[in-house]
């Protein structure tokens, strides 16, 4: 399932995504919308599609940001007033009322499963994992004893570069697996600035690894936050769920969305290749694909491509919102197809399949002496294939 990464400017684009059927639910960031807002839209989004699966990330692991942008978080009743600090989570009892607030908050919510609070590390062996594995078994704890009647997803919050040594991913996986919970909510700190960021090869492998120990071996569920073209791949190891949104900032996690900015351009328009398995710069790029007579090889056959048909991308209207959704739409004809598959290794096989023919396409295009920018060109599909390849020598 495709689920909405949700943020500010929402408008009406998750409930076009649910009425197309391009997602099947939502995260909510109670950091884009006032309490009373938020309660409310979540209720009535409970009413018009009660198939949809509703979460509501806490994002509790601002509460240790330095130069924070908390948004409206502060009006959560969780969510403390004042950045937290190392000393005040050293031990379970500093632990335990945050994991009891947030909780108890999200229990009185039309919330398809309780997700827990945690913080982001940058390590998966210094004392700040440790409180968040505190915060891990202090969420498994209370939810046992609370009896509550939802399931509960233990936040795993990290650095990219926590998923670069397999023996501390391994060890990681032990500490999960003897959580009796239901599953993970993964979200992975990235990298630099631009979208997409350049993804580390190794990182990407363990991470695969990751998601297919907690959910094909473990029977775990594992939603994968902020993960958008990565996620296709983090589906095909077993991942049940992956989330992505309209922006930028939506699509992968970085420390942007939550610091103090002085502003910023707004983004290029780029429109989403299910062909290329990426997203391209509608000008220059479609234009340059257009004037090669190779823009017909990376149409994705969607309800919102026909202007690109027959037209130079620049003289396409293509307004923001239209981008964003034909991403989602996008997305869940390749989620589609890689879920059809069937078990693992038919799903696996379905994808690296997929990312040959988008190199090919490169080639073709590199041969036609089309350019690409680094983030809209092979270098996230090259990395792709490595990992795949990497994580099948894995398992």
């Amino acid at each position: 399932m495709i689920l909405a990464q949700h943020g500010w400017a929402k408008t009406n684009r998750i409930e076009t995504g649910l009425t197309e059927g391009t997602v099947g639910g939502v995260v909510v960031s109670p950091k884009d919308m006032g309490l009373g807002s938020l309660e409310t839209y979540m209720r009535q989004l409970a009413i018009d599609y009660p198939q949809a699966d509703i979460y509501f990330d806490p994002q509790f692991y601002a509460t240790v940001f330095d130069n924070r942008k908390i948004g409206k978080l502060d009006q959560y009743p969780y969510f403390p007033s004042r950045p937290l600090r190392r000393g005040q989570l050293s031990n379970a009892s500093g632990v335990r009322p945050h994991v009891e607030r947030t909780l108890d908050y999200q229990m009185l919510r039309p919330v398809k499963a309780l997700i827990s609070p945690s913080i982001m590390t940058d390590s998966l062996s210094d004392r700040w994992h440790r409180i968040a594995m505190t915060f891990a078994s202090e969420s498994a704890a209370y939810h046992s004893v609370r009896g509550f009647n939802k399931d509960l997803l233990i936040t795993i919050a990290i650095d990219e570069s926590c998923l670069r040594d397999l023996n501390a991913v391994e060890n990681f996986l032990d500490e999960l697996t003897s959580l009796d919970v239901a599953g993970f909510y993964i979200v992975i700190r990235r990298d630099g600035m631009v979208y997409p960021a350049a993804t580390d090869s190794v990182a990407l492998t363990n991470l695969l690894f990751l998601v297919y120990s907690l959910s094909e071996l473990n029977e775990y569920r594992v939603i994968c936050g902020y993960s958008d073209f990565i996620g296709l791949a983090l589906v095909a190891v077993g991942g049940q769920s992956m989330a992505t949104g309209w922006y930028h900032t939506l699509r992968q996690f970085t420390m942007r969305r939550w610091q103090i900015s002085t502003g910023g351009s707004p983004a290029n328009p780029r429109y989403s290749s299910g062909p290329l398995i990426n997203s391209v710069l509608v000008s220059p790029e479609m234009d340059a694909l257009f004037d090669a007579n190779m823009h017909t090889r990376v149409i994705s056959g969607t309800s919102r491509d026909g202007d690109f048909v027959a037209s130079r991308g620049s003289s396409v209207v293509w307004t923001e919102q239209q981008s964003q959704l034909h991403h989602w739409e996008v997305l869940q004809a390749l989620h589609s197809d890689i879920v059809a598959a069937g078990v693992l290794q038919n799903r696996i096989d379905l994808l690296k399949n997929k990312v040959e023919l988008a190199l090919d396409i490169y080639d073709d295009a590199d041969a036609a002496g089309v350019t690409f920018r680094a983030e809209s060109g092979r270098r996230e599909l090259n990395t792709m294939s490595e990992s795949l390849e990497d994580f099948e020598d894995l398992i």
